[in-house]
Order: C-alpha cells, then sequence, then structure tokens
C-alpha cells in the first residue's frame, strides 16, 4: 500500500499511466491482513505525510485507533499466498519491477539461484529486480547488470544513468531547510548588546556570526556583499531605527528578521509595527542575567523563523479529524508552548477543535510585554486574553501566557487537570524543565527536529503540528 501510495501522487505527472501491484507472502494471516487493509495508525503515522493524505480513512468510537486504506489505492494492490520456490499463483503475469527484499537472507545460494531465475523470466524486456542493499547477487552465475547498488537488470547493458533532477517537495506541508550554520548579521546600537549576542552566536555550532551592524544604514551595506540567512534587528537605532530599516529594504528574498527589544510598552506597540514589515518574531533584549534563557529564546526563533516562513499551512489530518466527545472539559485542558511565528499553526489548529472544548493556554518565551499585542494579533478568536493569577479558567477561552512568568500559577490552577501539550518548534531546556514538572500529561512534540535522548523517553510522540489538535482531542476524550 505504501508503494501504490508513492506511485499514486508521482504518476499524476504523467498522464495515463496507470499501475497494479501484487503483493505476495507465504503466511495465510498476513495475505487476510494486507487484503482487509485495516492497520494502527501508530503504524503508519511516520509515513510521509504526503502519501498519508486522502488516502487513509480513519476510524471513530471502538475502532480511533485504526486506520483502513481507502479504495482508489486498495484497487491497485492484489494479494495471494505465494511460496517463492513455486511461483504458480504469478504463473501468468508480467512485470515491469519486481521487489524481493530482505528475503534472501533465509535462503542458501542454490534457491536463490532458482528464486532469480523465475524472476527473470517474469520481467518484461528491460524489467528491474529490487534486493535488499545487504541482499547482493553479484556471486550468483546468472547473466545480469547491476544497475545501482542491489538494483538489477537481465537484458540491459549499461548502469542507469544518473539524472538530477527538482526534488518533489512536499505537498501539502513545504518546509524550508534550515541553513546549517545559520549565518547571522546582528543589528544593534549597543555595543554591549552585540558583545552579548556574539556570545550566544559563538557559543553553538548551529550558527555563524557573519557580522554585526549599528543601525539601519550599516546593515543595508552588508548585505550587499555579504550572504545572511538571519538578522536581528534593534528598534530604535540612530539614522535608521529598525521599523524604518524594514520598510525601505525588507523583501521576499530578504534574510529571516527576529526584532530584539527592551522590555517596554512603548517598545512593544513598536514590535508589533515591525511585524507589519516583515519580522517573523521578537524577543526581549538580553543581559547578563538571564543570558542563558535568552539565548535559547533568540535561537529557538531563529530556527523556527526558517520553518515557519514559507510553510503552507494545510491539515493533512482533515479527513481524520472526527468529532470526538470531550466529556468534563472543565477538567481537562490543552497547554502550547509556540512563537509568534506560529499563530497561522495555532490558528489552524485551534479552528479545527468542534464541540464544547477545556480552556486553553498558549505560553510563548520572552514575550511578557508582548501579550497584549498578541491578543490583538489573534484577531480570529473573540475568547481570548492575557492570563492572570486570579483568573479562573472557563472552557471555550484561550490564555495567553509568558512561560517564565505565568507558568508556575498557571501550574496551581491545573495540578488536578487532564493536559494534553503541544510544543511547536524546539524543545528546549527551559520549555522542557517546565512541563515535565507537571502530572496527568500527554506530551507532544512537532517534527521540527529530534528532541535531545534524555527528552525521548519522556514525550509520548513526535508529530507533524498538523496532527496535534487529532491527537490530543483523542487523548483528553479518553475517560
Amino acid at each position: 500500500y505504501t508503494l501504490a501510495t508513492f506511485f499514486n501522487y508521482h504518476l499524476k505527472q504523467y498522464p495515463g499511466m496507470d499501475f497494479k501491484i501484487i503483493g505476495t507472502d507465504i503466511d495465510k494471516e498476513s495475505i487476510k491482513v494486507a487484503q482487509n487493509g485495516v492497520y494502527r495508525y501508530s503504524e503508519i503515522k511516520s509515513i510521509p505525510s504526503v502519501y498519508i493524505k486522502d488516502n487513509w480513512q480513519k476510524g471513530t468510537g471502538v475502532i480511533s485507533h485504526f486506520v483502513k486504506i481507502k479504495k482508489h489505492i486498495k484497487e491497485k494492490c492484489t494479494f495471494k499466498e505465494m511460496n517463492l520456490i513455486h511461483p504458480e499463483p504469478i504463473q501468468n503475469e508480467k512485470f515491469d519491477v519486481i521487489f524481493c527484499r530482505n528475503v534472501f537472507i533465509y535462503f542458501k545460494s542454490e534457491l536463490i539461484h532458482k528464486i532469480v531465475n523465475n524472476f527473470k523470466n517474469k520481467l518484461h524486456k528491460r524489467g528491474l529486480l529490487f534486493t535488499g542493499l545487504s541482499e547482493s547477487l553479484n556471486s550468483l552465475e546468472i547473466n545480469k547488470i547491476t544497475l545501482a547498488p542491489s538494483v538489477y537488470s537481465f537484458d540491459r547493458h549499461s548502469p542507469i544513468p544518473s539524472i538530477k533532477s527538482e526534488p518533489i517537495l512536499q505537498d501539502p506541508i513545504k518546509k524550508s531547510i534550515i541553513p546549517n550554520p545559520i549565518r547571522v548579521l546582528a543589528v544593534d546600537d549597543s555595543s554591549s548588546i552585540l558583545k552579548l549576542l556574539t556570545k550566544v552566536f559563538n557559543d553553538d555550532k548551529d550558527f555563524l556570526l557573519v557580522g554585526t551592524a549599528k543601525n539601519g544604514i550599516e546593515a543595508a551595506e552588508f548585505l550587499k556583499t555579504n550572504k545572511v540567512d538571519a538578522m536581528t534587528l534593534d528598534i530604535h537605532m540612530p539614522e535608521m531605527d529598525g521599523v524604518e530599516y524594514l520598510k525601505q529594504h525588507f523583501t521576499k528574498d530578504h534574510p529571516n528578521v527576529v526584532v530584539i527589544s527592551s522590555a517596554s510598552r512603548e517598545d512593544a506597540r513598536y514590535a508589533q509595527k515591525t511585524l507589519k514589515y516583515g519580522a517573523l518574531d521578537f524577543v526581549e533584549k538580553p543581559a547578563l542575567n538571564n543570558l542563558i534563557e535568552r539565548a535559547e529564546e533568540i535561537k529557538s526563533k531563529i530556527k523556527m523563523s526558517f520553518l515557519n516562513s514559507t510553510s503552507s499551512l494545510s491539515n493533512i489530518d482533515e479527513s481524520f479529524n472526527k468529532n470526538f466527545v470531550i466529556n468534563d472539559p472543565e477538567s481537562k485542558i490543552r497547554i502550547f508552548l509556540a512563537n509568534y511565528s506560529d499563530k497561522e499553526k495555532l490558528k489552524k489548529t485551534i479552528a479545527s477543535f468542534k464541540g464544547n472544548q477545556p480552556p486553553i493556554g498558549i505560553f510563548f518565551q520572552g514575550n511578557e510585554n508582548y501579550l497584549d499585542i498578541i491578543k490583538d494579533e489573534f484577531n480570529w478568536s473573540q475568547n481570548i486574553e492575557v492570563f492572570d493569577k486570579d483568573i479562573k479558567l472557563e472552557c471555550n477561552k484561550i490564555y495567553l501566557c509568558d512561560l517564565s512568568v505565568h507558568f508556575d500559577s498557571f501550574k496551581t490552577h491545573i495540578e488536578n487537570y487532564k493536559k494534553s501539550i503541544s510544543v511547536f518548534g524546539y524543545l528546549n531546556d527551559i520549555i522542557a524543565s517546565k512541563i515535565f514538572s507537571l502530572n496527568q500529561t500527554q506530551i507532544l512534540v512537532e517534527d521540527a527536529n529530534d528532541p535531545k535522548l534524555e527528552y525521548q523517553n519522556k514525550i509520548n510522540d513526535i508529530f507533524p503540528w498538523t496532527s496535534v489538535a487529532h491527537v490530543g482531542t483523542e487523548y483528553l476524550a479518553k475517560d
């Protein structure tokens, strides 16, 4: 079925070309399972999303953990019980491609020779035989040509030419590639801030500080002759401030911009303007007493700016999102940890929730004085407010929080709640220390990166962001 979804996707580029697949196994039960076409969702979730979308149907109720292959894929596939030594079930068939992978390791060489001869007679002219990477046929005394590692033909006379083509991007989720290292230009009129930023980036192999500038004019000149992937940008600078710089110089080809500003309310309003003119996120300026925490925030937000800057935010799991009913929502809660640049992901995720919903807490890092701005930007929901320690959490409401300021008081409100936690972006040490202190939790992490090994046994799963709504709802619906 995976092969069928692959062909179904790629052969759309060649109208009129169809395919059929015959799968065989010596085991009757394996054939029955394949013919049934029903599997646990956990067995398919690692398949690239482009091949899952529109091809699988998720069950509901007591079978909600299962998926079923859809008819348009299933009808392409036939399954037969067959012993490779006695291939009578396919005696009237001819194939363009035969996959026999990780099977020959169970046979002696004389039987492998017999099976390969049978395959040879079943291939169309210029047909291909694929074996497992560790199953070389080079020692077999049979006329063949090795076209590529573990790829063989019996009537070709030269290897398959290497064809360079543009990679086909996953659709609907197009993830931009994070440069390694990320080349950063730091723009700030404060020499002390530039020194701190230099330390932040020089201490991390994922980043390379390629230059500094004291104002927007210097930054624009630097970009004319230097390759830069991301820029940290101050707001208040002489000659040309951050807002004016973005108005004049930001284009679709400009390096990703994360604004670094002071904690004042005035700067928060200026930061809102920079978002209008192209900045992707903002964070408070680091100081010596909070350098470690701010460094994590700055680096995470720069990395996430690449994942969020060009994403096509379509939900691959819409066909899976059945209407689970969350009973007693007042005793449950959803928690999201995100960056400002995740706002479209958050919007799309929250919009997919149906029916009476538990409270939702959204935590940002380093954005305490910007929460009112974020509330204004999140104008797609009427039931949204900035969290206060004296607030009573209500169903169907969204609470905006700063991770370092509000988490501990928020935690006291939800001590006895059942919690579904979703981390958009990077599970850094600060976030991890907070969420791992909670009980009764499901912890889902976006597949933006691989969490540290020490965290992997503490989280429930890693998913595309498009899956967290469905998986979280399913968890909260269980009593």
